[in-house]
């Protein structure tokens, strides 16, 4: 992407790395989100942010049922999501935060429609020894009315409320801290 800001993007199918610079994709709503990952029903979505700083308004990782959509946020990167994430809306999403990179959101929620399948995993460590993982967001639902799940193996996870498996029907786990 480089520099750039548009109102949004969509990663359909197949592998895409940014590598350095900035994008701003700002003009979505809670129908038509700004960023897409996971839009097909053929083939898996990936969005792989490396040294890169992403701005976005309403996305969703893997947005209808069938599809499926993963985005690795990886050192040295910045997610800033405005509004709403949401990791496995009515397909299979995982959102990936390595040591040394920051995700911040107003509000996530994992697992989303009821065949929402979404997973959060903060901390992975690729490289020895790097800073830690950041993932703030103002609330998270671990499974709202599908299954989610977060998996926290470092860094830090910031939020004023989590709720877990909220809705009947729903599943929700939270495993926090290292795993040994």
């Amino acid at each position: 992407f480089g520099n750039a800001t548009t109102r949004g993007f969509i990663v359909e199918r197949g592998d895409l790395t940014v590598i350095a610079g900035s994008y701003t994709a700002v003009g979505g709503t809670e129908t038509a989100p700004s960023a897409i990952v996971g839009n097909s029903s053929v083939d898996p979505a990936k969005l792989t942010l490396a040294s890169h700083q992403l701005t976005t308004a309403f996305s969703s990782i893997g947005l209808d049922p069938g599809t499926d959509g993963s985005v690795s946020v990886e050192s040295g990167s910045t997610w800033t999501e405005q509004t709403r994430m949401v990791v496995g809306k009515a397909g299979s999403g995982a959102l990936l935060i390595e040591e040394g990179a920051i995700v911040t959101s107003l509000e996530t929620q994992i697992g989303a429609d009821a065949s929402g399948d979404g997973a959060v995993i903060v901390g992975l460590a690729p490289v020895q020894d790097a800073s830690a993982a950041q993932w703030t967001t103002g609330s998270i639902a671990v499974g709202l009315r599908g299954q989610g799940t977060v998996n926290h193996l470092g860094g830090t996870i910031r939020s004023h409320t989590v709720s877990v498996g909220v809705e009947s029907g729903s599943r929700g786990t939270a495993n926090i801290g290292s795993a040994s």
